[in-house]
């Protein structure tokens, strides 16, 4: 089994900053996995914080699974595809409390 992962910071400015990141998996079993993610973080002050986070993941299946569909003629294993949209906001009320709630979007 191989993994590839990659990460990118961007500082846009003092309030805006954005990540990206890939992650490439290849098994014997599947053809390569590439599940990336997109997150904005607008700060703008030190007590609130909104984030936008994107994703896509491609996940295996159990590798009894994979195993048994290669050996009854499939040469691979089809992943499950998971997509998500969050919209979170935190807010730092005191320095011992942190205040937080999200969203999944349409």
């Amino acid at each position: 089994m191989l993994h590839l992962c990659m990460a990118w910071k961007w500082k846009i400015n003092e309030q805006w900053t954005h990540f990206t990141s890939v992650r490439l998996d290849k098994n014997t079993y599947t053809n390569w996995l590439f599940s990336p993610r997109l997150t904005t973080v607008y700060a703008p002050d030190d007590i609130n914080t909104w984030k936008l986070m994107l994703a896509k993941s491609l996940r295996m299946t159990f590798a009894e699974e994979m195993r048994w569909q290669w050996e009854h003629g499939r040469t691979t294993s089809p992943p499950e595809e998971l997509k998500s949209a969050e919209l979170r906001y935190e807010r730092q009320h005191t320095p011992s409390l942190l205040l937080a709630g999200s969203g999944v979007l349409p």
